[in-house]
């Protein structure tokens, strides 16, 4: 063959096949986004030979040694041969073709020294080179482990077969010792490893973990796109399906996305800052949007979401698994399920996420016929083309909110601006949807740093640019304001602060620095993470030995009633009473109550959600947000000031009316409409040193009431109690998390059973209301239903506790008798107590001791009357049979006789004289006052019999002792 002819046959070889081509059909070492390789020209541990394009030849060249060229000069070191052995090597590799001639001389030659360039002067189709050799770049020596990989990932086929690995590998700096890592490639041979994967590996095994991924495709399932292997170990570990390529980011070939057809895509990339050494922009976001806008064509959706915008202390090049690793697994999901539900499909004409803000309102106000940003103003083209300025700022919303209370929505901007061309930043804005027509807040917010052109129509155009823009940028977020029980895209689930319970992504807040904010159910990362839901459940059983069974078994069936409260509701049957705990100071009601609420947060007793300071609709406020969790109202005293007194006795009375009842005041509209109501939707616990409602037999009635002994929780006297050390050590765990974990273990429990609760627990409710009634005469009407109500919120629990195996059936038993025992025995002491608290014992409680004491006179008329006897503030006369006492005389000093005491006499004289005749102390039952003639005069006065005001009958009998097995039909409520 002629010199020429061959020289064009070469040319071909070199037009048809790259010098990364060879690389990799030669097994060269490369790197693992497959741009560089090892060096063959020089001792090369860190590949420093980069491929690239000229004059349509791929090419390499070293930028150490600065050794180089085609595919023959590679194939010509590779194999230390001569150009014609080279070319016609590369000719049957490739199955060219092409017709070259005799091969020449195939005997080996030398490779060329590392510090000089090869001298190819004499080889036909090469470049002479005529410069002398510039020196070698000397790098530290590299030392690569390849004996001990760190890490493998496997890369197979459909069929589940290895066809080669990515291996991560330990490197030593020579000089310097420091250690490092690299990633390199291998593929079996049937007995070790080559260290090379040609190109058809790629083709069989394009994505990691490959079967999964099509599986995830085939299922509807979500696939996530990541950087690299070990962020796919974490999404998989996190229960998603999840690939990536071994090539690198960016370097995706045909064969793997051609295997994303029909999936739904969310990219994952890693957050690249601007690198302003090597000047590399935002490396992973922009090869995953070249890859969204890949897929774009062939998938069912693709999504590219922004890591930093959901974990804005996302460090510099930070990935998915650096968040989980910062985070915890459930706070990195929430926030990862929150931000995937506000990234809209990928549009590849939209504003890149990752650009600086100027970059990406450009980009926005391009899409806004006839607007554009420039100088960093809004501006309007004219007619003739010029771009006339319509403000001197510009403004981005940045997101649209609607804030949803479970019967109303509102909705808020929020918005981002920037003044003197995009240098200074404003102050993030978030306005009522309503007001930003008027577009007042711009000065309202910014002052004098934001202002608009002159003219009658630039508002209305300001307005327009602005609001278009944000209908790209914006995100859409509904946000619940509270907690407890809600029914989302058809799927139960269970509201707290920061997330729920049974669904990801849910945006929940009870307001910024709110008490609130405390109401969370986590469990699931820090110190309680390890702990088991059975241990977890056994340290919320435990809480029944904190205090006396009277006290810890209300208050902990309280914790269970609580996200029941849903589903009796639903049937009419919420719980209707308010639990009271009553003690004197220091006898620790508050510690107790608080470590109870713990199972819905990190509470202590400087930290309960409520107290008798707050104002009145605050409380209310806090009862309607606090939807299926217990509210806290704390320490309840009495007060010498009259005006705080009545201000806490009237929030007591709003909890007797309102929680007790479950109902609200009705609110009109400026239409004369009347609006939804907003009724308490919480279960209520109040503590104090004593019952403020004493004189309200209604109010009372709503109530269930624990006294709590001064030595109940522990003996504070007793530094020997071994009660205290429990005490603090289930405090330490409930500030771990411990009973949060059973409480969301409980609530993740019941949703399975969501639509049979209603029904359940109408049955275990009308079980426990025969039961109680049946056992406990003498009750007031109201205590059987809300003792029934606490039963079967402690059945729930045990049932719970059985399913954990925290609990046998047999225990649950014996504790359930236990309990219902203990809280029947309660009530009837309270009921004993209230009776003597009525506003006619109250009464005439008072009116013997002022009597008995000299307090109030009463004028003797046994023999006669005598008008010149009448003592001093007489409120009364009395014969040897009965007390005539004038009503609105004697009424005046019992009520100051209260206020002294710290107490108001609250009764009103009707309600005062129904009671006086219920309890029969008054001559006639039908009618509480009569007209007697005293001393010339009609008089209209109560008629008592001396005897009920002097004291002399006969107390109540004590209260007997309960069994609630008497008459039992010896079933067990839990069966085996």
């Amino acid at each position: 063959m002629a010199k020429q002819d061959r020289g064009a046959a070469w040319a071909e070889i070199r037009r048809l096949v790259t010098a990364k081509d060879a690389a990799e059909r030669w097994g060269l070492g490369l790197s693992r986004d497959n741009k560089r390789a090892l060096c063959p020209w020089h001792d090369d541990h860190n590949p420093s030979l980069s491929f690239y394009s000229a004059k349509g030849i791929g090419k390499c060249k070293c930028h150490v040694c600065e050794s180089g060229g085609s595919c023959i000069d590679l194939v010509m070191q590779l194999d230390h041969c001569d150009a014609p052995t080279a070319a016609q090597k590369i000719n049957e590799a490739f199955n060219l073709h092409l017709d070259l001639g005799s091969q020449g001389d195939t005997a080996p030659r030398a490779a060329a020294p590392a510090a000089e360039k090869v001298d190819r002067t004499s080889l036909p189709g090469m470049t002479v080179h005529t410069a002398a050799a510039k020196p070698v770049k000397e790098k530290p020596r590299e030392i690569i482990d390849w004996d001990h990989p760190v890490a493998h990932y496997d890369y197979v086929d459909q069929d589940g077969k290895l066809v080669y690995q990515v291996i991560r590998l330990k490197t030593t700096d020579a000089e310097t010792g420091k250690v490092g890592k690299t990633f390199r490639q291998r593929r079996p041979d049937g007995s070790g490893w080559i260290r090379s994967v040609p190109p058809e590996a790629y083709d069989a095994a394009p994505i990691y973990h490959l079967p999964d991924a099509l599986q995830a495709i085939r299922e509807g399932r979500p696939l996530y796109i990541v950087e690299g292997e070990k962020d796919v170990e974490t999404m998989r570990r996190l229960g998603f399906a999840a690939t990536t390529n071994a090539r690198g980011a960016g370097q995706w070939i045909d064969a793997g996305k051609a295997l994303m057809a029909g999936a739904d895509v969310i990219i994952l990339p890693d957050s690249d800052p601007w690198d302003e050494v090597e000047a590399k922009s935002y490396k992973g976001q922009k090869a995953a949007w070249a890859l969204a806008r890949d897929l774009l064509p062939i998938a069912k959706r693709v999504r590219l979401v922004d890591l930093k915008a959901a974990w804005p202390d996302m460090p510099a090049k930070g990935d998915i698994t650096d968040m989980v690793d910062a985070l915890g697994d459930h706070e990195a999901l929430q926030l990862l399920a929150r931000q995937e539900k506000q990234t809209r499909t990928f549009d590849p004409d939209g504003a890149q996420f990752w650009l600086p803000p100027v970059e990406q309102a450009k980009q926005y106000m391009a899409r806004v016929p006839g607007y554009a940003l420039m100088g960093g103003k809004i501006c309007q083209y004219t007619g003739d083309g010029d771009a006339k300025p319509l403000a001197n700022f510009f403004a981005i919303p940045v997101e649209q909110r609607y804030r949803d209370d479970g019967i109303d929505a509102t909705m808020s901007f929020t918005i981002d601006g920037w003044a003197d061309g995009g240098r200074k930043r404003l102050p993030r804005v978030t306005i009522p949807a309503g007001r930003f027509e008027s577009m007042s807040w711009i000065t309202e917010s910014w002052g004098l740093d934001a202002s608009l052109m002159p003219g009658s129509t630039v508002k209305d155009k300001v307005r327009w640019a602005i609001k278009e823009c944000g209908r790209q940028a914006a995100v859409s977020v509904t946000e619940y304001i509270h907690t407890g029980w809600r029914k989302i895209d058809g799927r139960w689930c269970y509201l707290y602060h920061g997330g729920a319970i049974g669904a990801d992504g849910i945006t929940v807040s009870l307001g910024k620095g709110s008490a609130l904010t405390r109401y969370r159910v986590d469990g699931q990362d820090g110190p309680a993470a390890s702990v088991s839901m059975k241990d977890a459940c056994r340290e919320s059983h435990d809480f029944l030995n904190r205090a006396p069974i009277g006290v810890s078994a209300p208050l902990l069936a309280m914790m269970y009633l609580a996200p029941l409260r849903e589903w009796l509701a639903s049937v009419g049957l919420q719980p209707s009473f308010v639990l009271y705990l009553e003690g004197e100071t220091g006898s620790k009601k508050s510690t107790i109550t608080a470590l109870a609420l713990s199972h819905f947060g990190n509470f202590n007793n400087r930290t309960l959600p409520a107290s008798f300071n707050d104002t009145k609709t605050a409380i209310q406020v806090m009862g309607f947000r606090l939807k299926d969790v217990p509210l806290v109202i704390d320490n309840y005293h009495p007060s010498a000031d009259a005006r705080e007194r009545r201000s806490q006795q009237a929030i007591l009375q709003t909890l007797a009316l309102s929680i007790g009842d479950g109902a609200a005041r009705n609110r009109g509209t400026a239409e004369a409409d009347l609006q939804e109501s907003k009724p308490p939707r919480c279960l209520a616990i109040v503590t104090g040193e004593q019952m403020g409602l004493a004189h309200d037999p209604g109010g009372l009635a709503r109530f269930v009431v624990l006294q709590v002994g001064r030595t109940d929780v522990f003996d504070v006297d007793d530094p020997d109690d071994q009660r205290r050390a429990r005490l603090t050590m289930a405090q330490k765990r409930a500030a771990d998390g411990w009973l949060q974990k059973a409480m969301r273990g409980y609530i993740e429990w019941l949703i399975p059973q969501a639509e049979q609760l209603p029904g359940m627990l109408q049955q275990k409710l009308e079980k426990y209301r025969t039961i109680i009634g049946a056992r406990a005469s003498g009750l007031h009407s109201r205590a059987p239903e809300s003792l029934a109500q606490l039963c079967t919120g402690f059945e729930m629990m045990c049932t719970y506790f059985i399913s954990t195996g925290a609990m046998t059936p047999e225990q649950a038993a014996t504790e359930m008798n236990a309990a219902m025992i203990a809280m029947i025995g309660g009530s009837k002491e309270q009921s004993r107590i209230d009776a003597q608290q009525t506003p006619g014992n109250v009464y005439m409680d008072h009116l013997h001791s002022l009597i008995t004491t000299g307090r109030v006179g009463i004028m003797d008329i046994a023999n006669g009357f005598n008008p010149n006897a009448q003592p001093r503030d007489m409120i009364g006369w009395r014969d040897l049979d009965w007390y005539y006492i004038q009503p609105t005389e004697a009424r005046r000093e019992i009520a100051k006789a209260c206020r002294e005491e710290g107490e108001d006499f609250t009764a009103t004289p009707q309600a005062l004289n129904r009671d006086l005749e219920r309890l029969g102390l008054v001559a006639d039952a039908n009618r509480a006052t009569i007209v007697k003639r005293i001393g010339g005069k009609n008089e209209r006065v109560y008629r008592f019999r001396r005897a009920d005001v002097d004291g002399s009958a006969d107390p109540d009998p004590e209260p007997t002792q309960l069994s609630i097995d008497d008459g039992d039909s010896g079933e067990s409520i839990f069966p085996d």
